[in-house]
């Protein structure tokens, strides 16, 4: 499958920009920090993406109950959670949203 390199870069782009932006309003501030930790998010997705699009399509197409799987057992886990924050995980210093990971299961799922 072939990488579209317009997307990609418009992505990209639109990524980048949103760093400056963000480094442009905490600069010389306490808080200087979220532009590196948005920066590493950024290279992290990149390297994410590039790996699920090295994965032909038959394969997705025959994981798409086990993605499917995945995130009903992550959405289990926000309900099984304690506290106010009923809507994210967190992991190490990641938190997620499950709720994201179940809108792909469910295309992977309904596409097959």
């Amino acid at each position: 499958m072939k990488l579209d390199l317009l997307a990609f870069g418009v992505a990209l782009v639109l990524s980048v920009s949103g760093i400056a932006l963000i480094y442009s309003a905490v600069v010389g501030t306490p808080i200087n920090f979220l532009y590196i930790r948005q920066s590493a998010f950024l290279l992290l997705g990149i390297g994410t993406m590039l790996l699920f699009w090295r994965i032909p399509l038959r394969v997705h197409d025959g994981l798409a109950y086990i993605y499917y799987i995945i995130a009903v057992l992550l959405l289990v886990l926000v309900l099984l959670q304690t506290g106010n924050v009923k809507r994210w995980l967190g992991f190490g210093g990641l938190r997620i949203q499950p709720s994201e990971f179940s809108k792909l299961a469910m295309i992977f799922v309904l596409g097959r």
